[in-house]
């Protein structure tokens, strides 16, 4: 009797082992889903008197005078590396990010498809700033709100 009482103690305990490892692995889950979700919803560029600004995790105040230049491209640089941010498979990038041409990116693309939107900045802690929106035409429209901004 004693016997069967251990092993159904053993099999109770690796049932709970099991059932706790599962539960705090979907917990992981969930946590790493609701920051990503957080980060990509937070990523959205506003045009302001001032400044462009970009709140959230990876925030962003860029005022018009630190901006050098401004251009449309099709393309995300060549070699894109993640410094410190979120690659979501390919497909957007929010943070801070380096390639072998450019070495000090902030990046907020959401969508992998062009345009994307390239601020030349003045400032040290980032060379170029890259920021599209999930549109086309959203895109563009961000692009004409922040040249105009720059020639007042």
């Amino acid at each position: 009797m004693d016997y069967e009482r251990k092993n159904i103690m053993k099999i109770n305990r690796e049932f709970f082992d099991n059932y706790l490892k599962y539960i705090l692995s979907a917990l992981l889950i969930i946590v790493i889903a609701v920051v990503v979700l957080y980060s990509i919803k937070t990523a959205v560029p506003k045009v302001e008197a001032d400044g462009i600004k970009v709140s959230g995790m990876y925030s962003l105040n860029l005022k018009y005078e630190d901006i050098q230049d401004i251009k449309l491209e099709d393309t995300l640089p060549e070699g894109l590396r993640k410094v410190n941010g979120i690659d979501i498979f390919g497909t957007a990038y929010i943070g801070n990010f380096s390639s072998p041409n450019i070495n000090k990116l902030k990046v907020f693309v959401v969508s992998d498809k062009g345009p994307f939107i390239y601020i030349k900045a003045k400032n040290v802690d980032y060379h170029y700033v890259i920021i599209n929106r999930k549109e086309k035409s959203k895109t563009e429209e961000l692009y004409n709100d922040i040249k105009s901004q720059i020639k007042k």
